[in-house]
Order: structure tokens, then C-alpha cells, then sequence
């Protein structure tokens, strides 16, 4: 497909086309029937768009953790992209996603109320840390302190 991004034309978005938030931003406004073009792009590879597609659920999370309207249904539709694009982006390296990752583990795990964690809340918080290592391997801010509190997790 050809569409205009900012002030970029170009034909296919593929793994290694690089493009700014802003030009994605402008392209979906162009026509909102682009995001599909845009998570393709993003299942296909491109880590601006898996970036762009990760940014997009944390903010949508964020504006309904506290609407008491907010279904199960959405917020469960919204994890499901925020961890799914959250991760392609985290796989192929991109630091700030790798530590959103470990922190959208470690926010999966309810610590309340609890003198133990079962098997399933321990393979999370082993997710939790690893993300973490990978984010602080990769130049993400100190993060020593946050991988130090996930070693007693086996």
C-alpha cells in the first residue's frame, strides 16, 4: 500500500522501514482504517510499529484502571495487546520495552494479603525478572535494585 506518513510516501512497511510515532500517528489519522495496517506491520516485524502498538495499550490502560464502567472484556482485550506487542518489541531488544514488560509481570502478581506466591505467580515474577535483566543489560537506567528483589523467586 502507498499512503502518505508525514511527509514520507511510502509503499510497504516492512520490518526495517523506520518511522516515527508521529509518522504513524498521522498515518491512522489519515484513515482509521490503517491501525490494521499498522499492527500487520507490527506482527510482521517493524519495532517502531510494535513500539508505537505497546505505547498506544499502556496509555489506554492507564485511562481506565480507575473507570468502574471499564468491562472485563476491554481491559482483558487490552492487556492482550499491551503484552503481545510489548513483547515483539522486548524480543528484538528495544530496552524500554523489555523493562514496560517486567513491569506489566510483575503488576500480574496480587501480593496482598499473602505469605505465599503459587507456581503460576512464580513463573510470572520469573518473567518479571528476566525482563528486567534484559532491560538493564541493554542500557535501560539502574536497575539493580528491582532484580535484587526478584532473586528469592526460584
Amino acid at each position: 500500500f502507498e499512503k502518505l506518513f508525514g511527509e514520507k510516501t511510502i509503499d510497504v512497511i516492512n520490518r526495517d522501514t523506520k518511522l516515527s510515532t508521529t509518522d504513524i500517528t498521522n498515518f491512522i489519522k489519515n484513515d482509521s482504517g490503517n491501525i490494521e495496517k499498522v499492527h500487520d506491520a507490527a506482527s510482521r516485524g517493524n519495532l517502531d510499529c510494535q513500539i508505537f502498538l505497546s505505547q498506544i495499550s499502556i496509555q489506554t490502560l492507564m485511562r481506565h484502571e480507575n473507570n468502574p464502567d471499564t468491562s472485563d472484556e476491554t481491559f482483558a482485550k487490552i492487556y492482550k495487546t499491551l503484552e503481545r506487542y510489548t513483547r515483539l518489541a522486548a524480543e528484538q531488544g528495544d530496552a524500554d520495552s523489555q523493562y514496560n514488560l517486567a513491569k506489566y509481570y510483575l503488576k500480574q502478581v496480587d501480593f496482598s494479603n499473602k505469605d505465599s506466591i503459587d507456581e503460576e505467580e512464580a513463573l510470572t515474577l520469573k518473567e518479571a525478572r528476566h525482563w528486567y535483566k534484559q532491560a538493564h543489560e541493554n542500557g535501560h537506567s539502574d536497575l539493580s535494585e528491582a532484580i535484587a528483589s526478584l532473586e528469592w523467586v526460584e
